[in-house]
């Protein structure tokens, strides 16, 4: 009887970060390549805009001054770890079906 192959990274976790990493960079891409302000600040609101909402308001008074780039190390990364840590969690749920 053959056993499933384990791997050391999880493969649904892999897929669910990227999904988000892509739609975060054609969203930055696309800002990036804008004219208009305001088209940029909406394209690079896009990926983090409800992690931004889910932010206690004295939260977001404290980032007030910090830059794109900023925001993105301080939410962006952590919502790829949440969505990587979900997808590993899928995944092991369903094989263990």
């Amino acid at each position: 009887m053959k056993t499933a192959k384990r791997h050391r990274f999880s493969i649904a976790g892999v897929c669910f970060a990227g999904f988000y990493g892509a739609v975060s960079t054609i969203c930055v891409v696309l800002a990036l390549s804008q004219a208009d302000h305001k088209d940029q600040f909406v394209l690079l609101q896009l990926p983090i805009a409800v992690q931004m909402a889910l932010l206690p308001e004295n939260a977001l008074r404290m980032l007030e001054g910090l830059s794109w780039t900023g925001f993105y190390l301080l939410i962006g990364l952590p919502t790829l770890l949440l969505f990587y840590l979900l997808g590993s969690a899928l995944g092991y749920a369903a094989s263990e079906k």
